[in-house]
Formats: structure tokens, sequence, C-alpha cells
């Protein structure tokens, strides 16, 4: 599918609140079989342009299309729901971060993500093909079962991280694949592997466009068509092997010098010269109807003579292609290439070497230097073979106060794509994949809600059973309970152990409560980047995502509060009775769900770790001071906080089930009274002295239910506002 970019214009507000525009009328068309690079220093605008494309930053001016389709659905007008969903469908966008689950392996990552990115008529035989398919493309078959793991625990490389987001994107096998920056970070060794990857996705009828910061020589050669940024300002787009050529020709008229890499070249003469010349020089220079860099037209109009050879081999490039296709247009290809030996030799070996006085006068040439060569090259292969033409003459500009010399000029596979472009004879790709063969008949969402729900659930418990039911969250559950338990070891029967009582019923409230609410503070924000880049590939609905992390936390949040629950209840000794132990149970694991529907708020709200804790803990402390345990005198401006917090609900449904309105208790001496009741002591004088007027058992499991609704509500809110 062919991607076009017309006059692209981002506009942003900087800090102090003045706009600041990114992109300026940034045009340029990617085609299928095509690799682009997007080259310019830092700053230039190449992720804003490469996220614009991608439709992930809005753009002020200009339009981005996706061939027809991004127009029309069968010979009707798509509706604007249509085309603000069809690039997510059928553009991928690798970014830069690798936003991995690093719990999960490299075949598990596939798997869930085939599991909400491909059809629902995919059967799971078909996903699991998909998936070992797209393994072995990107050559992870050796790491499949690996964890992809992190910077503290061993794991995939850097590489092979590079390699696992670029598969995930091809899972749904995109038309058009844009990646920023794949390379950084990697070694020449695997920068050049991943590289070819991207361009065999390209040769398979895809179309790759990607940013790439200071690549090798070698590394540049795989790329078909070059777009330079400088300041936001397109300076050149057209075949990358021509670049060197409207470099070294006027009005640039900046040689790169013999076995110098062309792309650092290029870098230092965009960094060198003003960006508004650059572009002005660039809005002046011939193009093809598609917007590329006419070379031919550019020698010629300088008033180089170009071999009728090399011109006739061109056109018979075009005329093949129009003819018969690929086949004659190849053929036509290789006899343009047959001639004397390649240009630039053993480039890559010398690519780093300095340039002396005596190889920049051979790459200027001189009036006695042989004729310069038209040479095809191939973006995979080393630099191919070339036929004569006569040098250029000399031409004198403003910018230079020496005289521009012979050129060599390159001309690529990249250029006959780009002549081709008139007569329509661009190669044909493959045909399209299965999320735009049927356009119109395609759902909103690849798959439905209920199956993204199970296997997003499913990746859910998958990473938390490696980081909540740990050894060590076991270790700190038991060290309490034991602690506990010894200093509440089998307290008396009577009044005077009913402040004991109360006392370890508090703690377990608010022990729960702290623990819950803290651990689910790192529910989104560890997976905030994960989140964002599926939501923005348009993989499930966000309602999917949230209530399958809520089902999730429900099993893990109640494993250990009830393990500790069952061991604390008899150690400590509370209340005899079948109904009272499961009403103690119930109760801990409706606080546990309550405080964790809390910490699920803060963390969508806040989607900060740091924040996150400052705000948990101002609101527990909170709760826990004016709950009725350490005073029943709360003053006026702090008395409603008791209202709307959970541990108030929670401790009086403790009190309620431990101390029954009828139950007496018998005082052991003079002073064992309670609160200043006399002996004995009646459950329901427990129940006036410590709890709050309104505290009930019926209605406070009521609005620890409502509250845990609320709150699971209120945070999807806050989950769809932030992600």
């Amino acid at each position: 599918m062919e991607l076009r970019w017309d006059s692209v214009t981002v506009d942003v507000t900087d800090p102090a609140g003045n706009p600041l525009r990114i992109l300026k009328g940034i045009s340029g068309v990617a085609c299928p079989g095509e690799v682009v690079a997007l080259l310019g220093p830092s700053g230039a605008g190449k992720t804003t342009l490469l996220a614009a494309l991608a439709g992930r930053t809005r753009i002020s001016g200009g339009a981005v299309t996706v061939d027809g389709i991004a127009k029309h659905k069968g010979e009707g007008a798509a509706t604007a729901a249509e085309r603000r969903k069809m690039p997510k469908q059928s553009v991928a966008f690798v970014t830069q971060e690798d936003t991995l689950l690093t719990q999960l392996t490299v075949f598990e990552t596939l798997w869930y993500a085939s599991a909400v990115r491909l059809p629902a008529h995919y059967s799971q035989e078909e996903r699991l093909a998909r998936v070992h398919d797209v393994i072995k493309r990107l050559g992870l078959a050796k790491v499949a079962h690996t964890q992809v793991g992190t910077v503290m625990s061993r794991g995939l490389s850097g590489g092979e991280r590079k390699r696992l987001n670029v598969a995930q994107e091809l899972l749904t096998d995109p038309p058009v694949l844009l990646a920023d920056e794949p390379t950084s970070g990697l070694d020449h060794v695997a920068a050049l592997s991943l590289v070819d990857v991207l361009a065999d996705i390209a040769a398979a009828g895809r179309t790759v466009v990607a940013t790439v910061h200071q690549p090798s020589s070698r590394l540049f050669r795989r790329f078909t068509t070059c777009c330079v940024l400088a300041e936001g300002r397109l300076v050149y787009f057209g075949p990358a092997s021509a670049i060197a050529t409207y470099m070294e020709s006027p009005p640039v008229s900046r040689p790169c010098p013999a076995h110098y890499n062309i792309a650092d070249h290029t870098l230092e003469v965009v960094q060198a010269i003003d960006p508004t010349d650059l572009g002005a020089a660039w809005e002046a220079a011939p193009k093809t109807s598609g917007g590329t860099y006419d070379v031919a037209a550019h020698v010629r109009a300088l008033g180089a003579d170009v071999d009728e050879g090399s011109v006739a081999a061109l056109d018979a490039a075009k005329t093949g292609a129009q003819d018969s296709g690929d086949k004659q247009a190849s053929r036509a290809e290789a006899a343009l290439s047959a001639g004397a030996a390649g240009a630039e030799g053993d480039a890559d070996a010398a690519e780093t070497a300095e340039p002396g006085p005596a190889d920049s006068a051979s790459a200027r040439g001189s009036p006695s230097a042989p004729a310069v060569v038209v040479g095809v090259v191939d973006p995979r292969d080393e630099p191919a073979l070339g036929v004569p033409v006569k040098p250029l003459p000399r031409t004198s500009t403003a910018s230079s106060a020496s005289s521009d010399d012979d050129v060599v000029v390159g001309v690529s596979a990249a250029v006959r794509k780009a002549e081709a472009a008139l007569a329509n004879t661009r190669p044909a790709s493959a045909a399209p994949p299965a999320c735009m063969r049927s356009w119109g008949s395609d759902p909103r969402w690849p798959t439905s809600w209920c199956q993204q729900f199970f296997a997003l659930t499913a990746r859910a418990l998958r990473t938390s059973k490696g980081s909540t039911l740990t050894w060590l969250m076991l270790a700190q559950h038991m060290c309490i309970t034991l602690v506990a338990s010894i200093i509440w070891w089998q307290l008396r029967q009577g009044a005077g152990a009913i402040q004991d009582r109360l006392g370890i019923l508090f703690f377990f409230v608010i022990y729960t409560g702290f623990t819950s609410l803290f651990g689910a503070l790192t529910t989104f924000p560890a997976e905030r980047s994960v989140l964002r880049r599926e939501r923005q590939s348009g993989a499930y609905r966000l309602s999917a995502y949230y209530f399958a992390k809520c089902a999730a936390d429900i099993p893990v949040s109640c494993v250990f509060p009830t393990l500790i629950a069952c061991i604390v209840y008899w150690t400590v000794g509370l209340r005899a009775d079948a109904g009272a132990f499961f009403g103690y149970i119930g109760t801990i694991l409706l606080v546990s769900q309550v405080a964790q529907s809390l910490g699920v708020l803060v963390s969508a709200a806040v989607l900060d770790f740091q924040r996150s804790i400052t705000v948990s803990s101002v609101l527990m402390l909170g709760f826990m001071l004016t709950s009725g345990f350490y005073s029943t005198e709360i003053p006026a401006v702090l008395s409603w906080i008791k209202y709307i917090g959970f541990p108030t609900y929670g401790y009086s449904l403790m009190v309620f089930n431990e101390f029954p309105a009828d139950a007496l208790y018998q005082c052991g001496s003079a002073n064992d009274g309670f609160s200043g009741y006399p002996c004995p002591v009646s459950g329901a004088q427990v129940h006036d002295a410590i709890l709050p007027p309104f505290a009930t058992s019926g209605p406070a499991v009521g609005v620890l239910a409502g509250m845990y609704v609320f709150y699971r509500a209120l945070g999807y809110v806050a989950l769809r506002s932030n992600a």
C-alpha cells in the first residue's frame, strides 16, 4: 500500500505557551517494496514525522493518506470513524523504546498478542502457525522460550528485544511498517541484521519507513529511498544512492570525499548550511511527479551529456516494466549495471578512514580525470558496475568559491521506480494482507470483547505470577502473622480482654488495607508504555484490558489475606464459632477487594508510582485516624472522613462479628470493666462505646460493596482519560 504525506505541518506549544512549528510542510511518498530512511540531525523532526504518518501525532496542516483504501470504502466515501480506524489497522508502528512485558517469554509475548490482534476467525492452530512463522522470520527461534527480562534479570539481548518489538507488529502482516530508530543501541552486526529483516519485509511487497541515526555506509545502502530533514524542513527526498549526486551538484555544491560515509557527509552538510537555504535548494531541484529527486533531469540541467546507453537502459527498464512487469525490468536494470568496475570499490573497509587531499581531489575530479560512471546500486548488495558518461562542466555558485567539477551520478533501482511512476509501472506488491482484503466487512476490532477479555486475563495472570505470588511476599506475610500471633496469643475470655480483641481486629483491617492498596499501585504504571503502544495500534478495547486486569487481581489478592486470616483467627483465640470464623474471612476479603479497588483507582489516575505512594499514604493514614479506634471524638472539620473511609466499615463488621449484641462478658476482677460500663459488659455496650451511630452490619456490607463498584468504575474513567 502506498503511504503518502503532502505538506504535513505539526505545531506544538512550548513550556512558555508560545507556538512552535516542528514540521514545515513535509511531503513524500513510500511505496510497496521500498525501504525509506528518515535521516537528519537530532531535533530535525524525524520522530515527529514518523508519529504523524502513524496517526499518533495530530497534524496542523496537510494530509497523510494510506493508498486508496484510506479514502474509499468500495465505491462510496468512508465515514469519519472508518478513516480514524484504518491507520491503526493498516499502519504498524515500532517504537524506539522496548515496550515489552518483562515477565513473558518471546513465544508468550507473541501468543497473547495473536489472541487479540489476529482476526476472530483464526483457529488456534492458525494462530500458532502464524506465531511460529514470525519467530522464524525474525530469527528468534533460539530464544523462543527465553524470558524478556530486565536490566536486573538476565533475558534477551538488545538486538533480540528490538526484533521482538518488530515481531509483534508483523503478526498482523501490516501493509505499512514504520520503525523509530530500530538500530539505536545495537552493534554494527545486529543493526545490519535488523535492517536486513526490514528489507525482506519490503521485498515481500510491504512499505517500510524507518528513522536512522548515523548509519554506517553498509547499513545506509540497505535503504532504497532517503528523506533528509533539517529543523523541520525537507532538504532531500529521493533515491538513497543519488544523494551524493545531489549534495555535490549546485546549488548545494558539497561533494562527498572518496571513501567517506555518505550518510555522515549528509549530516555534516545539513548542520553546516542554514536549513532555510537547504530547503530553498530542494524546492528548486528537479523532481518526478511523485515528488522524488529526478537525478537524470538534474544532470541534464547542469549540462552533462549522459551516455545514451544509460538513458536507453533506463528507458528499457520503464518499457519492460510496462510490458512484462518486474522480470523484464530486472533484465533492463542488469543491462544498465553491466560495464566497468564499481565506483565505490571497497568503501566498506575504508568507511571510517579520514580522506586525504589526494582522495578529495579524486572525488571532485579534474580535467584529466577519466569519465565518471552512472551506476545502479542494489540496496542489499555492494556497489554495482557502471557505464561511462561525459564529465559535468564547471559551474560557479555563491555558496562556494571553488568550481564544481565532475560529479559521480548514482542511478539506483529506486530511480527506476520513481521514473516508472509516471506510467503507473511501480512493481506490483504482494496480495494485500488479510486485515485489508475486505475492508467493508471487517469489524471495528479484530476480535470480540469476550475474546479480548479472556486473552488479556490469561496474560495478566501470567505476568502477576512472577511479580505478586513470590516467596518474598509470602515471607513478609508469615513474619507479620508470627509476630501478631505471639503478641495476641490465646486472648482471655471476659471483659478484661475486650480492648486486646479490638486491637487485633483493627490491626488486621488496616494491615489488609495497606497491603492490598499498595500492591495495586503498580497495576498500570508498570504497563503504561505497553498499554499505550497496544492501544495506539488498535489491538483491543480499553474496557477489555481494564476488566481483565480487575479479574486477574481477584484470585491473587485473595490468597494471602485468606491464609493469614485462617492462621491468626485460631492462634489469638477469637470467637470459636463457624459462623463467626467465616464472617471474619468474608470481612477480610471484602476489605481487601475494596482497598485494592482504591489502589487501582489511584494507579490509573496518577500513572506514576512515586506519586501514587504519596497519595495512598495520605488516604490510608487519614482513614485510619478517623475510623474510631484511636479516638471517638473526632473534630467536626475532619469527622466527615470516616464516612468515606473503608476501614471504618471494615472495622465495624469485625466488631459486630466478634461481639454479638446479646453476648455478656464477665469481669475477672473489679478493674475488668470496659469503657465505664459495669460488669457484666454486653456486646451492645461494646458497639455503643466504640462504633459510630451509623455503623450497623447490614449497611456496612452494602457500603463496602458500593465502594468496590464505585472505585472500579472511577478507575476505568481515570484510565481512559490518561491512556
